[in-house]
């Protein structure tokens, strides 16, 4: 997930950290030069089928190697290509439930 994530980054966009719980909610904070740059990287999300309910929560100004930039918080939810979310088992496997 972490690669697919990651080409749906806009060149001169990068990710700070991406976290994900047992029910499949997913968290990525990044940075990028641009505002519309961090849009960008919505719209990629959004066409990733393992992804729904892809929303941009939050952009903070903040220092980049070339000046000023956004800092992005983005909320999601993972679900596998069958539309079931991803858990993690009690073993640390992954087990499937249904999504909502």
């Amino acid at each position: 997930m972490v690669g697919t994530v990651g080409r749906c980054l806009p060149k001169g966009s990068w990710l700070d950290s991406l976290r994900t719980d047992q029910t499949g909610a997913m968290a990525i904070t990044g940075s990028c030069g641009t505002e519309d740059l961090a849009f960008e990287f919505v719209r990629h999300l959004e066409k990733v089928p393992m992804l729904r309910n892809v929303n941009l929560e939050a952009q903070r100004p903040t220092r980049v190697a070339d000046g000023t930039g956004i800092t992005f918080d983005i909320k999601c939810e993972f679900v596998n290509c069958k539309g079931t979310s991803e858990r993690t088992n009690r073993h640390g496997g992954i087990a499937s439930a249904a999504s909502p």
